[in-house]
């Protein structure tokens, strides 16, 4: 059997230039009658790491100590501590690298990223933090990056006829959903966005993505109908 290797670092899948320096299981600072594990990752002084732009090896201009709430390691909670390297690069200047485990200002490994959607796909923001014990502020920061980066992704240039509709939440907050109507070519509706509040802003910021996402409103059948009569004008 090899000892040399570290299991840890065949768990997390940590690779060269990373390493694990340490592992503890100690108490927690805000319930010290609570056990953690904390993982130290670290890179060995003089590494040349590539550009996170052009992959040319660099030397490292700096570093900033950075933390990830990662899977539980049994019934213990689990954080991931290193020092993220910046490159110093001709080209492109000084640029924070990218680890494997985590994206930039995250606060969550991919791992735990991965459960935290999952969850939210049956339980509310407030109560999926409730049960992985961190505040919601944080889960709302990390559903709205993936929000926004699937929203890139959007094409509205098969969508021949719009609908919309307002929901309401105890009377006073709205949303404003658009969804495409089914069509012949298209038997399946699906929501195209949903903006918050109600009224003619919220047509306006729909008509900019809906132009913005390769839609073309002359091929919109009934683009003008679908509008409800108190938008109108």
């Amino acid at each position: 059997m090899n000892t040399s290797i570290n299991p840890f670092e065949i768990a997390l899948g940590i690779q060269k230039p990373w390493k694990i320096t340490d592992t503890q299981l100690i108490p927690s600072e805000k319930n010290p009658g609570r056990l953690e594990m904390h993982i130290y990752v670290d890179f060995d002084e003089g590494t040349r790491i590539p550009c996170p732009v052009c992959g040319e090896e660099c030397m490292v201009h700096d570093t900033r100590e950075r933390v990830w709430r990662h899977l539980n390691f049994f019934q213990y909670r689990c954080y991931i501590h290193a020092r993220v390297p910046r490159t110093k690069c001709e080209g492109h200047g000084v640029r924070t690298v990218d680890v494997p485990w985590g994206c930039e200002g995250s606060g969550f490994t991919l791992m735990m990223e991965g459960v935290i959607l999952t969850l939210l796909k049956h339980l509310s923001v407030a109560a999926a933090a409730r049960e992985i014990g961190e505040h919601d502020t944080k889960l709302w920061r990390m559903l709205s990056f993936y929000v926004e980066d699937a929203k890139k992704g959007r094409s509205f240039s098969d969508v021949e006829a719009i609908g919309v509709d307002e929901y309401s939440h105890k009377g006073h907050e709205y949303i404003t959903v658009f969804l495409s109507h089914p069509t012949e070519k298209n038997p399946k509706a699906r929501v195209l966005d949903i903006e918050d509040g109600k009224g003619n802003d919220t047509v306006s910021a729909f008509a900019e993505s809906f132009t913005a996402f390769h839609g073309r409103k002359d091929n919109v059948e009934r683009y003008v109908s679908w509008i409800p009569q108190r938008y109108a004008g």
